[in-house]
């Protein structure tokens, strides 16, 4: 309440200057607001204190802002500059809901907007269309033209780097909180990998300091307790002989929690005690397609990293094929359905696959047509289509069908 009060106050000192940049920025209004969603509140910059908010103006009778909006929905969605940087874009126009709800479905817009706003004024806006950032502790950073774009991003970085934001964009907030869940009913599960794997991407999304971030961290927290607790439970198994029921604990860890202290602790007792004991590398070896398996599964991630699609599918696919009763196999199968379900990704495997016996073909198709034999041309080109559709090879062998004489 106080720093309500002291806004207002500072408003009132002012007088009729205009807003400058390190004023604290006063309040804005709208009719009505669109995209918000159920559950929602309407935006208020108290509310929104702790994030960097980028408040985009423009009025019903200048195209400008119109024409803005589509680099301004490109940022807000931007993993560094955006909502999951704990960046709040709002934009507030004196246009009518009707005539917003087309411009905001014609650029798939899904930040809130006020409208019939006449915050402009307050803001001092002129020209039509124009940005407005307020840092995380409430106060103007910047205010630019709507066609000061390289002036807001630097804006916004600044701010970002000089009053970083402590609190997490609502819309990530959500996810979030959805994935903590998600990480419990892992681990309650003994699915520590998924565990692992949904938490490190529920860190992506929060903000340093914000309390959710604190929340993750414990999971993860909780995760290496629980490799250290299954460590502690294989060495005196293995001291003591029972080499197969060591192996597989420490086995589990290495595997499920690589990344970690503890998955690294235990892959180095793994490697020593091949070394120092006949029955625990017997007993390794008896269970080394699971090992194989897993190290399939983690190059075909690493496939996937450097755009190896090709590669990495065949990984997968052996994976499904020849190790089928490893526990390897659900996270393939899993990974070629995210896969298949990525069009553009899944283009790229399909050429890969099509590669070595299209080009073969095509090199005996064109042959063929030199020496004007045309149909055995036909017959190749003809498969190309019929096994290999979708492919960029499909596309050469249409084009030379077509111009075939």
């Amino acid at each position: 309440m106080g720093i309500v009060l002291a806004n207002v106050a500072q408003a009132q000192n002012r007088g009729d200057d205009e807003l400058k940049v390190g004023d604290y920025a006063p309040t804005f209004e709208a009719e009505e607001w669109l995209n918000i969603e159920p559950g929602e509140t309407v935006p208020d910059l108290v509310e929104l204190r702790g994030m960097v908010v980028v408040m985009f103006f423009w009025v019903s009778w200048h195209a400008g802002g119109e024409f803005i909006i589509k680099f301004v929905n490109q940022f807000s969605n931007n993993p560094a500059i955006g909502r999951a940087g704990g960046v709040y874009t709002i934009g507030l126009t004196d246009a009518t809901r009707k005539a917003t709800a087309d411009v905001l479905a014609d650029n798939k817009v899904f930040f809130p907007v006020g409208v019939k706003s006449k915050s402009a004024k307050e803001y001092d806006i002129e020209g039509g269309f124009g940005f407005v950032v307020v840092d995380p502790e409430g106060k103007i950073a910047f205010k630019g033209s709507g066609g000061d774009v390289q002036g807001l991003v630097n804006a916004i970085q600044k701010a970002l780097v000089d009053t970083p934001p402590s609190k997490t964009h609502p819309k990530e907030a959500r996810i979030v909180r959805a994935q903590i869940d998600r990480c419990r009913e892992y681990i309650a599960n003994r699915e520590y990998r998924r565990a692992f794997k949904a938490a490190t991407d529920a860190l992506q999304r929060t903000v340093i300091g914000d309390r959710l971030a604190s929340e993750v961290y414990d999971i993860i927290d909780l995760l290496e307790a629980i490799g250290y607790e299954q460590i502690d439970r294989a060495i005196p198994l293995i001291e003591h002989g029972k080499y197969d029921e060591g192996a597989r604990l420490l086995r589990a860890v290495k595997r499920q929690l690589r990344v970690l202290q503890c998955g690294k602790d235990a892959e180095k007792l793994f490697e020593r005690y091949e070394d120092e004991y006949d029955g625990f590398r017997d007993a390794v070896e008896a269970h080394a397609s699971e090992d194989e398996a897993a190290r399939l599964y983690y190059a075909a991630r690493e496939d996937l990293r450097l755009r190896r699609f090709g590669e990495a599918y065949r990984k997968l696919e052996q994976i499904t094929t020849d190790y089928a009763d490893t526990e390897a196999k659900p996270y393939a199968v899993e990974m070629i359905n995210r896969m298949k379900a990525n069009k553009d990704l899944w283009g790229w495997v399909l050429d890969a696959q099509a590669k070595v016996q299209c080009e073969q073909w095509l090199t005996q198709a064109k042959t063929y047509l030199r020496n004007r034999e045309n149909q055995k041309a036909r017959t190749l080109l003809e498969r190309i289509l019929r096994e290999y559709p979708d492919t960029i090879y499909e596309q050469e062998a249409r084009e030379l069908l077509i111009n075939m004489p």
